[in-house]
């Protein structure tokens, strides 16, 4: 309302500005110069300056207030501009703050809602933690102890099978298994392995099984070790027991407990394993020979 009734003013004193430049431009103030030329006395001269005066000074005060009634405006609307922006903060501040409200709500809500099933869940989680200790950890144990000793003997399956070895370049070769072959591996070296599927895939190494009403799964990855000696060694990064994801505490521990790598020296004096590759259904070991140690 106050910027309108400024424009308002702005417009009138626009209009008396107009007319004064108007008239110099129309030449109209040209008179009054010509007032000097015509004047026959001092006296007249006076008269005339005077009358002159007072018009050039109502000449300058419409001038001059046309440029402070407009500097008013524009401070007028820039603070508007400044509360219209400082309204916008405030409005989003404030739709944050009740979507948090929301959430806070809804959150509450939920813990409520759990509060009452607490007991309940409790009671699960017991159950569950005692058939981990009772049944599912001796199942690990006994499948990670029994995969360790098959993993010693796997030298005896790359002899076995020199069609998976290929010549690189100068001394580098590699050899391949394929996830079927080491599933019937496993099984030829326990039965207990029917049970559990190995496979080669997105560069991990998975197994899922079932004994009785029982399931278990495991995840991990092959990497390249260099200490204390070189080899491959196999990080568990995953364990679920009837569905349930294990902490990685439990998965580190069964790894720092059963190695299950594979050392080149069991192979052939001089090997040394430079890369591990696993691709859908492959596993490729990248070796060196040293000569040198051989002479």
């Amino acid at each position: 309302m106050q910027i309108r009734k400024q424009e308002a003013v702005v417009a009138e004193v626009r209009q008396q500005s107009g007319e004064v430049l108007r008239a110099y431009y129309m030449g109209e103030r040209d008179s009054i110069a010509m007032l000097f030329f015509s004047a026959g006395s001092l006296q007249e001269l006076l008269m005339v300056w005077d009358f002159a005066e007072a018009i050039f000074q109502s000449d300058r005060k419409k001038l001059t207030r046309h440029q402070q009634e407009l500097a008013s405006l524009n401070e007028q609307r820039e603070q508007l501009r400044q509360t219209e922006l400082e309204l916008a903060f405030l409005r989003h501040s404030l739709l944050e703050q009740r979507q948090r409200v929301i959430a806070l709500q809804a959150e509450l809500d939920e813990r409520l809602a759990e509060q009452a099933e607490a007991q309940a869940v409790l009671a699960q989680i017991e159950a569950l933690t005692e058939d981990w200790d009772r049944i599912g950890l001796p199942m690990f144990n006994r499948y990670m102890s029994t995969l360790a000793k098959a993993m010693e003997t796997l030298p005896s399956f790359v002899q076995a099978h020199p069609d998976h070895l290929s010549k690189g370049r100068g001394s580098t070769f590699s050899f391949y298994m394929t996830d079927d072959e080491l599933n019937q591996f496993l099984q030829e070296f326990d039965p207990m392995f029917d049970n559990l599927r190995f496979a080669f895939g997105d560069g991990k190494l998975q197994a899922f099984g079932r004994e009785d009403d029982t399931t278990i799964s495991m995840s991990g990855q092959y990497v390249v070790m260099n200490e204390p000696e070189n080899h491959i060694r196999f990080l568990l990064e995953r364990l679920a027991y009837n569905g349930f994801a294990l902490p990685d505490t439990t998965a580190k521990d069964l790894e720092e407990r059963y190695h299950l790598g594979f050392y080149p020296k069991q192979l052939m004096d001089g090997v040394t394993i430079t890369a591990v590759q696993i691709e859908p259904g492959k596993l490729t070991i990248a070796m060196q020979i040293n000569f040198s140690l051989w002479f």
